[in-house]
């Protein structure tokens, strides 16, 4: 089969198809990478990142379906973003011909991954292994405890830093109560205000100018305003 078919198939560029497929000869593909990119690039919680099929990771459309969850907004397609899409394109080239009803990440016995699994033997030894680069690097370690769920809520933090829409991120992670996401959204929004509320201040506490100051003040109010906001409906979801 030719290259170019095997991208279509694939539905990547030719030779994207070629760098995958040596990848794959090289045994450079990483279950702990895919993993981990896929917990914080799509926001799926544990027991959801254990019951993906093979068939539900849909590259054509660029999506995968979340039909096994715990509650009845959980059950959704979440978008690929074209990072995680990519990552997950090399993982799907890496396994041994899979049925369409098999696990999407199988353990190395190709059984089915548990929750406890992915914390024991994925998501533990990452975080040890990214202390140990961040020590190289004179930083401090990350929280004590990294779970899938704070990958989830880095998700939520990411999507609202880019700048959709509550409903679209609520549909995105499953979430029929609004009450965690606008809590999530008030803390996006007061860091990322944070700064701009600063400018204002230095450019009020100067003075003069070509009114610049008056825009950052605005700009400040703005910024106070959609932070109160947030804080209230997180308080009071109806």
């Amino acid at each position: 089969m030719a290259w170019k078919e095997i991208g279509r198939r694939l539905g990547v560029a030719q030779a994207t198809a070629i760098y995958y497929t040596q990848q794959h000869a090289r045994r450079r593909i990483s279950a702990r990478r895919t993993i981990i990119a896929c917990l914080a690039g799509a926001g799926l919680r544990n027991s959801e990142l254990c019951g993906i099929d093979i068939r539900d990771v849909d590259f054509a459309h660029g999506n995968i379906n979340v039909a096994d969850a715990k509650t009845e907004a959980g059950v959704r397609k979440v978008d690929l973003s074209p990072m995680l899409r990519d990552e997950l394109v090399a993982w799907r080239a890496s396994l041994d011909a899979p049925k369409p009803d098999s696990p999407f990440f199988p353990t190395r016995a190709g059984s089915r991954r548990d929750k406890d699994n992915n914390n024991a033997r994925v998501i533990r030894p990452a975080v040890r292994r990214a202390n140990e680069r961040r020590a190289l690097r004179d930083l401090p370690p990350l929280p004590s405890r990294v779970t899938a769920h704070t990958l989830r809520r880095t998700y939520i933090s990411m999507m609202f830093a880019a700048g959709p829409e509550i409903p679209y991120v609520m549909a995105q992670v499953g979430h029929g109560d609004s009450k965690v996401t606008l809590e999530i959204y008030a803390q996006v929004l007061k860091r990322r205000d944070r700064e701009q509320i600063g400018r204002a201040f230095d450019h009020l506490l100067v003075g003069g100018g070509t009114g610049e100051p008056h825009t950052a003040a605005r700009a400040a109010t703005r910024a106070i305003s959609r932070s109160e906001t947030a804080a209230r409906r997180a308080r009071n979801p109806g």
